[in-house]
């Protein structure tokens, strides 16, 4: 796992870059293809400062944060007081405080960069997985600005089959 990652760079979010969230293309694509439905349950791992949480939160959702650093499950709370999360302190190579078959979504945002190894990988998509209730999605990306600046090179699409 790469040791570049620093807990301070992530803190700063809020409601204003949520929002916009709503508007930006990406985010637009994913809301033209999947439905969420109120109280879906959704697992968001590495959960940074917490936007995506609060955005779930805000579509109706019932969001469990999970991070293995307790400070940044602390930073995503209080950018966004007014959402109730649930968090668990974990390591989505183990994801040993969450339930099996239960999420209806998974979602990861800029982690799959933070481990450097495709077996690695290849566990923690697989640990996803098997929180997913069954027909739940998994979403899990990489930016394309962690893609260049990490370690490790990967090709412009790339598929892991599990």
């Amino acid at each position: 796992m790469s040791e570049r990652w620093n807990p301070e760079g992530y803190a700063k979010s809020n409601i204003v870059e949520v929002l916009n969230m709503l508007n930006d293309a990406w985010f637009k694509s994913i809301l033209n293809n999947v439905i969420f439905e109120k109280h879906d349950r959704v697992l968001e791992c590495g959960v940074g400062g917490g936007k995506w949480s609060a955005l779930f939160a805000m579509l109706g959702c019932d969001v469990t944060m999970l991070d293995n650093n307790a400070e940044m499950l602390y930073i995503a709370q209080d950018n966004f007081p007014y959402f109730k999360f649930r968090t668990r302190l974990d390591d989505v190579r183990t994801l040993n405080t969450v339930e099996d078959n239960y999420h209806d979504l998974v979602f990861s945002d800029g982690l799959a960069e933070h481990f450097l190894d495709d077996n690695e990988r290849k566990n923690v998509i697989r640990n996803m997985c098997d929180k997913l209730a069954p027909g739940g999605l998994l979403i899990y990306t990489v930016p394309i600005k962690s893609m260049k600046e990490d370690e490790h090179q990967y090709a412009d699409e790339q598929e892991i089959e599990v």
